[in-house]
């Protein structure tokens, strides 16, 4: 899913059986087996293995909301077992799971909920609880960001992407979600104040200033924080130097270590917000 999120619907994989590349969507949507993504049937459509490491997805509904940022439509079809389901069955699971009442991370299921139902929707969960889904934004925009997954940028890149919908969708910039606008300024700030001379962003992402130098390290809390300006700053602030000379900083760091294995979600993430950036870019 990283693959894919990174480099596009165009993405291939290697099939040892048949020696052959494939489309990597194709291929999982058409039943094939990859390692670390497993589909389950549940009463309320399909859901994705969580963990253990290297064995199943990081974070809930996270495969999902990657899908839906890559324009996976709700009606492209997966056969799971040997039965035909659609990517709406994965939504529709999301929907059943999420609450407001327990601890749970609700930064990719509120993209996948948002962009494929909408963001003023009302239903009831699995759980008997009636919720309308500002009460999905108002319970992330209210959780930790410093202390979150990959130092909160997944919290942020969520919260914004749901905010452009409900704007899209003739929303107003009122109550949660004039909330959600000022987090994003805040944390805009932060990290123009916490950026690296050399144009990197701090390895310690939002918690404080940081310049390890270790350069995985540096890829990829410079390639989330990016990712996140990617998609919430303005054209106008996109031409900002700063701006530049972090995305300029983490194609430099990406080439310097090009031969060197680097985990999943450090390079794809990286490679995302590059891909985000020169999409803007480009209008």
């Amino acid at each position: 899913a990283h693959g894919i999120l990174g480099m596009g619907t165009e993405l291939t994989l290697f099939d040892p059986e048949t020696n052959e590349r494939v489309n990597a969507i194709d291929y999982i949507c058409n039943g094939g087996q990859v390692r670390g993504m497993r589909f389950i049937p549940t009463p309320h459509g399909l859901d994705v293995q969580n963990g253990p490491m290297f064995v199943g997805q990081g974070h809930v509904d996270q495969f999902v909301a990657e899908m839906v940022q890559v324009g996976l439509p709700v009606d492209r079809k997966f056969i799971v077992d040997g039965k035909e389901y659609t990517f709406l069955d994965f939504i529709r699971q999301a929907q059943a799971r999420v609450r407001v009442t327990a601890d749970q991370e609700l930064s990719w299921s509120i993209v996948a909920i948002g962009q494929c139902l909408g963001t003023d929707i009302n239903w009831t969960n699995s759980f008997g609880e009636a919720l309308k889904f500002e009460d999905l934004v108002r319970y992330e925009l209210d959780q930790d960001v410093e202390q979150a997954a990959c130092g909160g940028t997944h919290r942020l890149f969520g919260l914004f992407w749901v905010y452009q919908l409900h704007l899209r969708n003739g929303g107003q910039e009122i109550g949660v979600w004039k909330e959600v606008a000022d987090k994003m300024a805040k944390y805009q700030n932060m990290a123009r104040e916490l950026q690296n001379p050399d144009g990197s962003f701090s390895t310690d992402s939002f918690r404080g200033l940081g310049n390890d130098r270790d350069m995985k390290l540096r890829i990829s809390t410079t390639g989330h924080i990016l990712e996140w300006l990617a998609l919430s700053m303005t054209d106008a602030q996109l031409q900002e130097p700063w701006v530049q000379h972090a995305a300029n900083a983490l194609a430099l760091m990406i080439l310097e270590i090009q031969d060197s294995p680097m985990e999943g979600g450090t390079l794809y993430h990286a490679v995302h917000a590059l891909r985000l950036y020169a999409a803007r870019q480009a209008g």
